[in-house]
């Protein structure tokens, strides 16, 4: 679940984005539209249903997602995998589908300096995919639809850009819990 700038909420009332690759939205599970990486997409509550979801995936299996309507530390936030939109009462509720060893590549520098020593950022690694490989099991959040959130109340998820020295410590630690 991706919250909203300043992890005040779950729910947005605007999505905007735009992706590096061309990209494919589906609304309700139905292809709904194509798009060239050109053009952005820019969704409010009001232009959804109660219960409608849209889930926008790009073209290249390496494609990232910029989310607009969201800022972080680092500033505009892209990201790997799918991003679903889905509408209930309060609001937008916004939650990025990535591969769990992707999702670590942001976690890590979020949680750890990346200067840290490298032992310690494999230990990181090995801790974050467990935690995270533990809520899959148990979804932390399964009345919005995730497993867990990018605030601290789980982990912190794309608050910091990927880096080299931790993206290493995930990968050199891949599939360890």
């Amino acid at each position: 679940l991706l919250k909203s700038t300043g992890f005040t909420s779950d729910y947005h009332e605007e999505v905007m984005l735009t992706c590096d690759s061309d990209y494919t939205i589906y609304k309700n599970g139905k292809e709904y539209k194509q798009c060239t990486q050109k053009e952005g997409l820019s969704v409010s509550v009001d232009d959804l249903e109660n219960g409608d979801v849209l889930k926008v995936e790009p073209a290249a299996l390496s494609g990232k997602i910029t989310l607009k309507s969201i800022e972080r530390n680092q500033g505009i936030s892209n990201y790997g995998g799918i991003i679903e939109v889905h509408k209930k009462e309060e609001g937008l509720v916004i939650i990025n589908e990535v591969l769990l060893e992707e999702y670590l590549y942001t976690v890590v520098p979020s949680e750890m300096p990346s200067y840290y020593h490298e032992q310690a950022l494999m230990a990181q690694a090995v801790c974050a995919r467990t935690y995270a490989y533990t809520k899959m099991k148990n979804a932390g959040l399964k009345d919005l639809g995730a497993h867990l959130d990018d605030s601290t109340s789980f982990q912190v998820y794309n608050n910091i850009d990927e880096q080299v020295r931790t993206t290493n410590a995930v990968r050199q630690t891949m599939g360890q819990i």
